[in-house]
Order: C-alpha cells, then sequence, then structure tokens
C-alpha cells in the first residue's frame, strides 16, 4: 500500500477536529493526518491542558520533546519551571493555576497558550508530510479586545 503522505499534496477528503477540550487532541489529529487528511487540534483550553499534563509529570516525554523544539527557548523554558513536575504531582496535591483570562492579558498566560498550541500541533505533524492545524482560542472564554494602539477604526483594513 502507497504512504498517504507521499507525493504531491492535494485538498483533504476528510476535515477532523475542533471538538472541544481533550478530544481532538494531538493523538487524534496525528492520525488523521497520517492518513493523508486535515487533523484539526482543538485549541480549547490547551494552557489548562498542558499544565496539567506537566504537573502529571509528561509521561512518555512527549510534550517536553515538542517543547525543546519550541524557535523560542526560553519561553518553552519559562513554562516548563513554572508547571512541569518529574514523576507528576502526589496524590491530592491540586494542580498550579493558570493565568485567567483578562483584559490586561499576562505575559505568563500569553506564553503558556502560544507554547500549547505549539505543542500540539507539534506532535500532530510529527513524522507526517499532511497538514495538521489548530483551532486558537483560549479556554471558552470572549477574546481580548484589541489594544489601544491597535488602529482598527474608523479603517478596519488597518489592522
Amino acid at each position: 500500500m502507497a504512504d498517504p503522505t507521499s507525493g504531491p499534496r492535494t485538498r483533504p477528503v476528510l476535515i477532523q477536529g475542533g471538538m472541544g477540550v481533550g478530544v481532538s487532541g494531538w493523538r487524534l489529529a496525528r492520525a488523521v493526518a497520517m492518513t493523508g487528511q486535515l487533523g484539526v487540534v482543538s485549541g480549547t483550553a490547551l494552557d489548562v491542558t498542558l499544565a496539567r499534563r506537566l504537573q502529571l509529570g509528561d509521561p512518555g516525554g512527549d510534550l517536553r520533546r515538542a517543547l525543546a523544539s519550541f524557535p523560542v527557548p526560553g519561553i518553552a523554558e519559562r513554562v516548563l519551571g513554572r508547571y512541569f513536575v518529574p514523576g507528576g504531582t502526589a496524590e491530592g496535591v491540586p494542580y498550579r493555576p493558570v493565568p485567567r483570562l483578562g483584559l490586561r492579558g499576562s505575559r505568563a498566560g500569553d506564553e503558556l497558550t502560544v507554547v500549547a498550541n505549539f505543542a500540539e500541533v507539534f506532535l500532530a505533524k510529527e513524522g507526517t508530510r499532511a497538514p495538521s492545524a489548530s483551532t486558537t482560542w483560549r479556554r471558552s472564554s470572549s477574546p481580548r479586545p484589541p489594544p489601544p494602539t491597535a488602529r482598527c477604526w474608523p479603517e478596519p483594513t488597518t489592522c
């Protein structure tokens, strides 16, 4: 049987994903991509999901492998330093909270969100030439308005 991920790319027949927290993860998106179709990772709450998986010790090391490939190592190192617990947290110990979405934003929250989306798509694409994608909602909450410096009004084309 021919490798479905080799040869010229065509439009996918199947687009999978976007089903929500922990359902459309990298493993499902990768399985779909390995058939030559488009696997989509749900970006909903990926910041929380990554932080919790790291606090569980990242069994198998997949997330740490992805973070080692993040193009800005300092950001990946800060995320690992905040959340990774070798061997996982003890039973009954609460998860370390992640920064909440807010109008002012937070550097730590933004870094965690970007790194989490990168890690999921990196792992979904690993070992395949087929496309993978991510929806990028952060925790089913309202998105932040553009910063006051964004020139979106009255001419939206300047954004």
